[in-house]
């Protein structure tokens, strides 16, 4: 574990040394547009991509089309009411070939739900459950600055004789002042604890097993410094939740989060940090007691200088050029907060320990690396390898979680506007307390368009 944390570490110094090479294309995200670079005008179109501030890529949500050279498509003015709207989205369906029981057949691959041992039953999966509908407003006040809104929805609710559930992802409301410095939001919505500048190009769901990552509710306050807003503060206030294996998790106060984000023109550089408070009873009723939590994380992008692409775009793909992503994070008692441990059959933030009526959080610590290549114009590739590791208590059973790994390699094509395809390879490995392994891999063909 401190051997992948020190080489995603040396990353990221090498990336606070890099040379400029050339703009930053992160926000290629689902994006609530709340935020402005100039001073805004009645009426006034919203923003293209080049023009948006960085409030918006720090809003954002993976996988929309609406960014790029596509921000600014799809608006429409209602007269007299200084409001925007538009509607968004995309229809997705995967196509997943599992050769042996991955332990969620859909389109999230999770190595902590892999079955123990490795349970050599086939499946085929045609799976649309990540198609998504987005809708946004923007309302210019002329002199307090704009005033958004945003919702998002995909499918993957409860599913029942073949028909699947909407599942509310974010609803917010924003606030950016006339000067476009300043951004209170409120609503469900990505924490602060993610870097979604780090979110690889990929058609899984979840995304790499050490990625940090919740949607949940929230008041977040966001300041950017200087006319270029490329240095940016946020602090927010979040759900508490506890997940507490042997004992039953209650919501006290509310998570604290604070965040730093950087975005120079090579790429960008992420550090947050989440304080808790882990409450919880025992299972029988007989017991309460709480504790403190604390996680840390270190993520951050950078463009691989040498390999921008000289051919002009066909389409709105934006800077075409090599990159490296990351993310290196850990802490106690924040397991919920983490990708694959959020997922996981059992509880990762603490365990309850009946013989001393006491909760002990959990101590986890994990790291990815990716790497974007681009191979043509339209065609590009994205592997990923990320690690997750918790240290286990002497109470726990032999069956409980120790290690997650998680390797994709995939290969996308864009043929035309709105449309991607690719093909990706997934592999991943759980590894229990007692030793035992078990392994899974998946195949996914992906159609993608995006309105």
């Amino acid at each position: 574990m401190k051997t992948i944390l020190a080489l995603l570490l040396l990353m990221s110094g090498a990336a606070l040394a890099a040379p400029q090479a050339g703009p930053d294309p992160a926000a290629s995200e689902e994006s609530p547009s709340s935020g402005e670079s100039t001073e805004p005008a009645q009426q006034q179109t919203p923003p293209t991509g080049d023009e948006s501030s960085v409030f918006d890529k720090l809003a954002a949500d993976p996988a929309n089309r609406r960014h790029g050279r596509m921000a600014g498509d799809g608006w429409f003015d209602v007269p007299g009411t200084g409001t925007s709207l538009r509607f968004g989205g995309f229809v997705q369906l995967n196509v997943i070939y599992d050769p042996q029981n991955a332990g969620f057949p859909f389109g999230d691959f999770i190595p902590s739900l892999i079955p123990m041992p490795t349970d050599h039953t086939p499946n085929t999966e045609f799976d649309p459950r990540t198609s998504r509908a987005t809708f946004e407003t923007r309302t210019n006040t002329e002199k307090a600055g704009y005033v958004t809104t945003f919702m998002s929805v995909d499918f993957a609710g409860s599913e029942s004789g073949g028909s699947v559930q909407p599942r509310l992802r974010q609803a917010t409301v924003s606030w950016v002042g006339p000067q476009s410095n300043i951004s209170f939001t409120a609503g469900q919505a990505w924490t602060t604890f993610l870097d979604l500048g780090v979110w690889p190009e990929v058609f899984d769901l979840e995304g790499p097993n050490a990625m940090t990552g919740v949607r949940q509710g929230l008041v977040r306050g966001s300041y950017a410094f200087g006319e270029s807003k490329k240095l940016v503060v946020d602090g927010a206030v979040e759900q508490a939740q506890t997940f507490v294996a042997n004992g039953i998790g209650l919501k006290d106060r509310p998570d604290l989060m604070a965040r730093i984000n950087w975005q120079p023109g090579w790429g960008h550089v992420q550090a947050a940090a989440v304080g808790r408070r882990l409450v919880a009873e025992s299972t029988a009723g007989t017991g309460r007691d709480s504790a403190s939590g604390w996680g840390v994380s270190l993520s951050g992008s950078w463009h691989v200088p040498g390999t921008k692409r000289k051919d002009p775009p066909s389409d709105n793909l934006g800077v075409r050029q090599d990159s490296i992503q990351f993310q290196a994070q850990g802490g106690s008692g924040i397991g919920r907060y983490v990708f694959d441990l959020g997922a996981a059959p059992t509880p990762q933030d603490a365990v309850y320990d009946d013989a001393t009526g006491e909760i002990i959080p959990l101590e986890e610590v994990g790291a990815f690396v990716a790497y974007h290549h681009w191979w043509a114009d339209m065609w590009r590739s994205q592997v990923v390898y990320g690690v997750v590791s918790v240290d286990n208590l002497t109470l726990q059973p032999a069956s409980a979680l120790k290690r997650t790994t998680y390797v994709l390699v995939n290969l996308l094509y864009r043929p035309f506007r709105r449309m991607d395809i690719g093909l990706e390879y997934y592999w991943g490995e759980r590894e229990n307390k007692d030793g035992q392994t078990g392994h899974a891999s998946r195949l996914m063909f992906a159609v993608n368009f995006g309105f």
